[in-house]
C-alpha cells in the first residue's frame, strides 16, 4: 500500500491463513471451555452432595411428590439420573415431561446447591438397556418398582455458608430450623453465590 509520500506501508488488513486458522481454532477452544467449566464444576458438587430434595412442577394432578432422592449419577450432557419409588397409579397415567428442582444439601458441608430442569420420565425399553445404572436398580425399573428420572439441567445456584464458629445455643437452633426448610431461597449465613445457566 502506498500514501502520498511514495512509502509503502504494510497490509494491516491481511492475516497470513495459518494464523487466522490458528486464532479461529483458539478462540472456539476459550468458548467450550468457558461452557464446560460450569457443567464439571456442577457435577463435582452434586458427587459431594450424595442427598437431595425432588420437587415436580406438572400441571396434572398426578405428579411426583416432594422426596429425598439420591442421584446415580450425572452424565456429560450434565443431566442428572435418579430412580424413585414407583407411584401406586400406572407411570403412563403422569407427564412424560415436567420442569422439576433439586436442592442440595448435607449437614457438615459448607455449601450446597439448587439445581432445575426439565425432568423425563424413562420408560423406553431401548434407552433402559443403554443406560449405564446398576442392574438391581435396572430390574426393578422394569418391573415397574422404581421409575427412573432424567433431569436435563438448566441453571444451578450454588451456596458457599460461612466457616462454623462459636456461636449461642439460639443462633445454633436457628441455623438448623433453616437447613431443615432449605427450600428457601433465604439461608441463615449465606456468604457466597453463584448461577449456572446452561442451553
Amino acid at each position: 500500500m502506498h500514501n502520498s509520500s511514495g512509502l509503502v506501508w504494510p497490509n494491516l488488513w491481511y492475516i497470513e491463513p495459518s494464523l487466522l486458522v490458528f486464532y479461529l481454532s483458539w478462540l472456539r477452544k476459550i468458548c467450550f471451555m468457558s461452557q464446560n467449566v460450569p457443567a464439571k464444576f456442577v457435577k463435582n458438587k452434586i458427587d459431594q452432595l450424595p442427598q437431595a430434595l425432588l420437587f415436580s412442577f406438572c400441571n396434572s394432578m398426578l405428579k411426583i411428590p416432594v422426596q429425598i432422592v439420591n442421584p446415580l449419577f450425572v452424565d456429560e450432557f450434565c443431566q442428572i439420573w435418579l430412580v424413585v419409588p414407583s407411584p401406586k397409579q400406572k407411570i403412563y397415567e403422569f407427564e412424560r415431561e415436567f420442569p422439576s428442582k433439586l436442592d442440595f444439601y448435607q449437614k457438615g458441608k459448607n455449601f450446597y446447591l439448587k439445581v432445575s430442569g426439565k425432568a423425563s420420565i424413562v420408560i423406553d425399553p431401548e434407552e433402559l438397556d443403554v443406560v449405564d445404572i446398576p442392574r438391581d436398580v435396572k430390574r426393578k425399573v422394569n418391573n415397574r418398582e422404581s421409575m427412573l428420572l432424567r433431569i436435563k439441567v438448566h441453571s444451578a445456584d450454588y451456596f458457599e455458608t460461612p466457616a462454623p464458629r462459636e456461636t449461642s445455643w439460639f443462633n445454633k437452633v436457628l441455623a438448623e430450623m433453616q437447613h431443615l426448610f432449605y427450600h428457601s431461597d433465604q439461608h441463615f449465613g449465606a456468604s457466597k453465590r453463584k448461577n449456572f445457566s446452561f442451553a
